[in-house]
């Protein structure tokens, strides 16, 4: 059995805790093939952050129902907009506890441990922060108190077993590397491709999943992409970010998809834990919207678009253009006739791809 460790990082990629990659970890960890542990800071932080996301954005949601009396609604509607604050404040009531819940759910299904806070540790924490000692780059670095959390703990781990551990510090990583019952990872890829890892799906009756993927999900993967297909045409937000988006910071805001056209990517379906992960190349124009200082605006040659001057400082640009990009299609095995619980990752569009022009290369502000 492999024993696992991910730090916070990697589990807040995915807040609901079921994209492709730890649904894998869940699958590994309930059929015995992996044991993965969850230190008590990486348990926290990952559900904190997760509830201050979440805080945060029902108190916008409550700040923008409240301003609706003052942007012209009649006052008959009151008593719709007081139940909509109502249930947004029980709701805000419920979220550490709904959280919790998911985290709960994920522990107990992926038979993971979670390694309460270790007294011994504590102190030698202390030490190693005032003495500048592993895993601390320097005297009293306070951000790196929650990794001298997790570097113990997995030390005690590697005294008796080989531990793997999944994460992105580079801090941690260079000295965690250094124990040879040690074995590091970056990234969930680099993971996947130990060859320890690679022998586990020959394990998962793969010619199950051979025969449920010809036969059960071909016959509904029209009303899949049909789904997928409504689903973006009534999202009118969406950021994305990429160094030819000509605003200051680079991201722009999808306001609404047209001409979607979708390929499923057939060849890198999987099902994993019982639900069908299907991956799908989404090629769409949009109009996207972005802001630019004036004096960025009155010498950049724009191509299709609109703007108006919102203040002294600043257009707001509206675009037309085309992109690519990867969403995947998640669905239970026994959900396939209704698709009732069909979920859309869309982690994919971190890469999104533009693929048209925004820049005239020959304007000269001059003319």
């Amino acid at each position: 059995m492999i024993n696992l460790v991910i730090d916070s990082t990697h589990f807040r990629q995915d807040r609901n805790l079921n994209r492709e990659d730890l649904s894998r970890v869940k699958e590994y960890g309930k059929n015995g093939f992996i044991q993965l542990y969850i230190p008590y800071v990486v348990f926290m932080e990952s559900k904190t952050a997760t509830v201050i996301e979440l805080q945060k954005s029902v108190k916008r949601s409550q700040s923008e129902i409240q301003s609706l009396s003052r942007k012209g609604l009649h006052q008959e509607e009151k008593e719709s907009i007081d139940n909509i604050e109502d249930s947004l404040t029980n709701l805000y009531d419920r979220i550490y506890s709904s959280v919790d819940n998911l985290w709960q759910e994920f522990v107990t299904e992926s038979k993971a441990k979670l390694l309460g806070v270790n007294s011994q540790h504590t102190e030698t924490i202390l030490e190693a922060y005032f003495y500048g000692n592993p895993p601390f780059a320097e005297i009293k670095n306070r951000k790196d108190i929650p990794d001298a959390f997790i570097y113990y703990e997995v030390l005690d781990l590697a005294k008796e077993n080989t531990v793997y551990i999944l994460t992105k510090d580079g801090n941690l990583s260079s000295f965690l590397g250094k124990n040879e019952n040690v074995k590091v990872f970056s990234s969930f890829e680099d993971l996947f491709n130990d060859e320890e890892l690679k022998r586990i799906p020959e394990k998962l009756q793969p010619e199950r999943k051979v025969g449920l993927i010809g036969g059960q999900l071909l016959q509904v993967m029209p009303n899949i992409v049909k789904n997928v297909e409504d689903y973006l045409y009534d999202r009118n937000h969406l950021d994305i970010f990429s160094d030819r988006i000509p605003s200051d910071n680079e991201a722009a805001t999808i306001i609404q998809f047209n001409e979607v056209q979708i390929e499923v990517i057939s060849e890198k379906i999987d099902l994993i834990d019982w639900r069908f992960f299907i991956p799908m190349k989404v090629v769409s124009e949009v109009e996207i919207e972005y802001y630019m200082y004036v004096s960025d605006y009155l010498t950049t040659g724009l191509v299709n678009h609109t703007a108006e001057q919102i203040n002294k400082h600043a257009f707001l640009v509206n675009q037309s253009v085309n992109i690519e990009f990867e969403v995947t299609a998640i669905v239970s095995n026994d959900d396939l006739d209704e698709l009732a619980h069909l979920y859309i990752d869309e982690g994919g569009i971190e890469d999104v791809e533009i693929l048209s022009q925004l820049i005239d290369d020959n304007f000269n502000p001059m003319d």
